[in-house]
């Protein structure tokens, strides 16, 4: 294209498309897939949180940081375009999701979760490689990517999962 005018006007309309589909770029296709919590920096940053709020309690840091553990291999998010579902004990939770403010060199964006009767929720994510970080109501959690297979296996130990032993025989919630 000779004519610079051309150009950004065929510049905006993909980015207007890009923005009206949902599609914001490379960073809407890389976070697509599946993702499992990381657990070494699910329990780190529990740990930190707990110091954060005074929480100095060696029995409770264990207990805290044992369930983290725990869950962290059960949990998975499997992210198809639009859609996000949250694998967990309790089942499946899916929610829509849109992205915006896509900064394709920081490789950042911003999301918002939208759920039927719920209120949406904005957080911030960022992925490097196959890492995948996201903030959403101030709870951070980065995730791995996982393949079908591990995605599979964790669903598996999820729907399988016995509370009681993770709390001990009665005191599994309710």
């Amino acid at each position: 294209m000779k004519n610079p005018l051309k150009l950004a006007a065929a510049l905006f309309a993909a980015t207007a498309f890009s923005l009206a589909t949902g599609s914001a770029g490379k960073v809407a296709d890389d976070i697509l897939g599946y993702w499992a919590p990381n657990k070494d920096k699910l329990v780190e940053m529990m740990k930190k949180e707990m110091a954060k709020n005074g929480q100095a309690d060696p029995a409770a840091i264990a207990m805290a940081t044992n369930m983290a553990s725990t869950m962290a291999e059960m949990l998975t998010l499997h992210l198809e375009e639009g859609t996000g579902t949250m694998h967990t004990p309790e089942g499946p939770d899916a929610s829509g999701y849109r992205l915006s403010e896509v900064d394709e060199g920081a490789r950042t964006f911003t999301i918002t979760l939208q759920k039927e009767g719920d209120p949406d929720k904005t957080g911030t994510g960022k992925i490097e490689g196959d890492v995948l970080t996201m903030t959403i109501d101030g709870q951070t959690m980065a995730m791995d990517r996982v393949d079908e297979e591990a995605f599979e296996a964790r669903k598996k130990k999820a729907a399988e999962f016995d509370p009681a032993k993770l709390f001990g025989p009665g005191a599994a919630p309710k």
